[in-house]
C-alpha cells in the first residue's frame, strides 16, 4: 500500500566558529501542525548579540503559533477579490503588520524578562505556511526559503525567497531593527506541485545556494532521502550533513528546516520507517484514500475518539 504524508524534519548545528569561541548557537528552528495547517521557521540571531539566541528561539515559536491560528484571516487579507487597489494594499499591509507586531512583541517582552536591551535580541526570521494549496511565505534578513516542484515527469527546486543584505554581504537587517517592518516581507500564493519546502539560516546558505544559479542539486537529496528514514533517524542524519559535509565550508551555526510531502510502501519499506510513518494516526477520518492501493495521512487532523488501527497496516503495533 501507498502512504503519503506532509513530515517535518529539522537539523540544527552549532558553528565552528561559535565552539571555538565558546559562544552558544544563535540559530534557531521551530514547527508546527494542527488541522491540515502545517508552519516551519527558522531565525539566526545576531552574531554581535550575546543574548541574540533568545530573541531566535522566541521568534521562531510566536510565529509559528500565531500562524496556526490565524492562517485563514491573514491568507484572507492579501486576497484581491472584490477589493479596491487602495484596499488590497491596506488589507495586506494591516496583515503583514499584525504578524510583524506579534513576534516584536514576544521578543520585547523576552528582553525585559533577561533585563536586557531590545536590540540585545536581534534576529532574522523565516518562516512558511501551509494548509492544503494555501501557502504564507515571510522573510526578514538573509537565509534562505525553497520550494520543491513536482509535476509528475520532473522536479524543479525554486527558490521562494532571497536573503536581503545591506551594502556589505555580511551586513543584513533584524527584527529589532528601527526600520525592521519596511524590510519585513510577506506574500500568499496558491500552489497544488509543491512537495517540499526548505528553509535555511545563512550558514547554509553559504554552500547551498547561489544568487543566480539557485539551490544546489544536492538539496533534491535533502528531500528524497527521508522517505526511507524514521523522523528520529531523518533528523540525526541531517545533523551529520551539517556537521560533516556544510561544516567544512561554513563556520556559522547551521540550521535548515525541511516540510516534505513523503511517501513509503508499507509492503516494502522496513517495518519501523511505516510504524513512525503511520504512529500520530489514530482516527479513520485522519485516512484519506486516493486509490484502492494509495492512502493520504493526515495526523495534524484532531478527534476526540480513537480508532483501534493496530492491524490496519497488516501488522499490529498499537497497545
Amino acid at each position: 500500500m501507498i502512504l503519503t504524508k506532509w513530515r517535518h524534519a529539522q537539523g540544527l548545528m552549532i558553528g565552528n566558529d561559535h565552539i571555538e569561541s565558546k559562544t552558544p548557537c544563535q540559530d534557531n528552528l521551530f514547527y508546527a501542525a494542527k488541522n491540515g495547517i502545517h508552519v516551519i521557521a527558522v531565525s539566526d540571531g545576531a552574531g554581535s548579540k550575546q543574548k541574540s539566541q533568545f530573541g531566535s528561539e522566541i521568534a521562531t515559536k510566536t510565529v509559528c503559533n500565531y500562524l496556526i491560528e490565524e492562517f485563514d484571516n491573514i491568507y484572507l487579507s492579501f486576497e484581491s477579490y472584490g477589493k479596491s487597489k487602495d484596499e488590497i494594499k491596506e488589507s495586506r499591509r494591516l496583515a503583514k503588520e499584525s504578524i510583524f507586531n506579534i513576534v516584536k512583541k514576544s521578543i520585547l517582552e523576552k528582553a525585559q524578562e533577561l533585563q536586557v536591551d531590545f536590540d540585545e535580541l536581534a534576529c532574522t526570521l523565516l518562516f512558511v505556511a501551509k494548509k492544503d494549496e494555501k501557502y504564507i511565505c515571510g522573510h526578514i534578513g538573509d537565509g534562505v526559503i525553497c520550494a520543491l516542484y513536482n509535476s509528475g515527469e520532473s522536479e524543479t527546486l525554486k527558490v521562494l525567497s532571497h536573503p536581503e543584505n545591506g551594502e556589505q554581504i555580511n551586513i543584513t537587517f533584524f527584527m529589532t531593527d528601527p526600520d525592521a517592518v519596511d524590510h519585513f516581507r510577506v506574500n500568499t500564493f496558491k500552489e497544488t506541485n509543491i512537495t517540499g519546502l526548505m528553509l535555511m539560516s545563512d550558514g547554509p546558505e553559504e554552500v547551498l545556494y547561489h544568487p543566480i544559479n539557485g539551490m544546489h542539486i544536492n538539496c533534491l537529496k535533502l528531500f528524497h532521502n527521508f522517505n526511507h528514514h524514521t523522523e528520529q533517524d531523518y533528523n540525526e542524519i541531517l545533523n551529520n550533513f551539517l556537521k560533516n559535509q556544510v561544516g567544512k565550508y561554513s563556520y556559522d551555526d547551521l540550521s535548515i528546516n525541511i516540510l516534505y510531502l513523503s511517501t513509503i510502501d508499507s509492503d516494502v519499506d522496513a517495518e519501523e520507517v511505516v510504524k513512525d510513518f503511520v504512529m500520530d494516526i489514530k482516527n479513520l477520518k485522519q485516512i484519506e484514500d486516493v486509490s484502492s492501493y494509495a492512502k493520504f495521512l493526515d495526523g495534524t487532523t484532531q478527534y476526540k475518539d480513537k480508532d483501534d488501527l493496530s492491524s490496519y497496516w497488516g501488522f499490529k503495533w498499537q497497545k
